[in-house]
């Protein structure tokens, strides 16, 4: 994951020159970074949001309330067409709008006093934008249900390696981020968690890039989880404003779809056939199924755009925690994994 930083004086951006291109969509799973939103600059986000309409760098604004989308604002408009939004979502629009998120979907907290505010934005190709705001929060987002703080408890549910800590411990709230994410697996997909061990650590070998990884190979397998994976917890989320999910749980849903991924290569592995299984983890039946099924859609995310095993395994994060948000990448593709796609090709 790759952080971003959207700090720069509103002041700035009413500078800014109009965009020339539209982008294609896409699911954008970095964060934003802008300062605390403070109710007496609503009238400055307002008139910011206006400039941008003015100048092209957003064509309009639209605002889902109650599952109904209503257009507000156009080019020409004034701040009184604006005051439907509410403070979290204007102010991400005002930090948001312009070339750069152009095309992508974005899921933020927007920091309001001492709570917490879920956004989403969807910013078209063509510079419309579509902001949602969910209910303030006093937390962080957290799954819901029978999450554990037992490492134990979590091997023994989800049949996977020992959980431990290596350079790092796993703190209460990083756990029930776990068994939330695990819990979201069926019980095709947990095969993959068989002798793999979890082990929270600092930092990988990218360093500070590094929010998780997958290590596989001759000498076990390993699910790494390191700091970076819960950075920005109190910044982002995933899933719809109405019900957030940690943005953490991300990461480790991207490495489980490495596991899936290599899961046929694994198999050989285990059957003493070495080199075949090299070849095969470089691209086995699973990721030629979902090459097949993605066609020539890159993503679907920024970071998903850069290989194909990326591709799938930010794809089968977005499967299980924003089904919505994958079909609107790409139906076909959200089709692909609902109907076991994934699963059928790992025999």
């Amino acid at each position: 994951m790759i952080a971003r930083f959207a700090a720069a004086a509103l002041a700035a951006l009413l500078l800014a020159p109009a965009p020339a291109l539209a982008a294609a969509p896409f699911y954008d799973n970095a964060v934003v970074r802008f300062p605390k939103v403070r109710k007496d600059r609503m009238d400055l986000y307002r008139r910011s949001v206006v400039a941008s309409l003015a100048r092209g760098r957003i064509r309009s604004v639209s605002l889902v309330r109650d599952g109904k989308t209503k257009k507000l604002a156009r080019r020409g408009d004034g701040v009184k067409k604006l005051k439907p939004v509410p403070l979290a979502g204007i102010a991400a629009i005002a930090y948001t709008g312009g070339q750069r998120f152009r095309g992508s979907e974005l899921d933020l907290l927007v920091t309001v006093g001492s709570e917490r505010v879920p956004v989403t934005l969807w910013h078209s190709g063509k510079g419309d934008v579509t902001v949602r705001v969910g209910k303030r929060m006093d937390h962080k987002p957290a799954f819901g249900g029978d999450t554990s703080t037992d490492r134990q408890e979590i091997r023994r549910r989800y049949d996977s390696g020992a959980i431990k800590g290596a350079g790092a411990t796993w703190k209460a709230r990083e756990l029930k981020v776990l068994s939330g994410a695990l819990d979201r697996l069926n019980r095709q997909e947990r095969r993959v968690l068989d002798d793999v061990k979890i082990v929270r650590s600092r930092a990988g070998p990218r360093g500070p890039r590094n929010a998780a990884l997958y290590i596989w190979g001759t000498e076990g397998y390993r699910l790494m989880v390191y700091d970076r994976a819960f950075a920005f917890d109190g910044r982002a989320f995933v899933g719809g404003p109405s019900k957030p999910r940690p943005f953490s749980s991300s990461a480790i849903l991207h490495e489980v779809g490495h596991a899936i991924a290599t899961w046929p290569a694994r198999k050989l592995i285990e059957k003493g056939d070495i080199s075949r299984a090299r070849k095969v983890g470089r691209r086995g039946p699973v990721l030629s199924a979902y090459a097949r099924a993605r066609g020539d859609r890159k993503g679907p995310t920024r970071y998903g755009r850069s290989s194909l095993a990326e591709s799938f395994s930010e794809a089968f994060a977005l499967h299980k925690l924003d089904p919505a948000a994958l079909k609107r990448w790409s139906p076909r593709v959200a089709e692909w994994f609902a109907e076991g796609g994934h699963i059928d090709s790992m025999e």
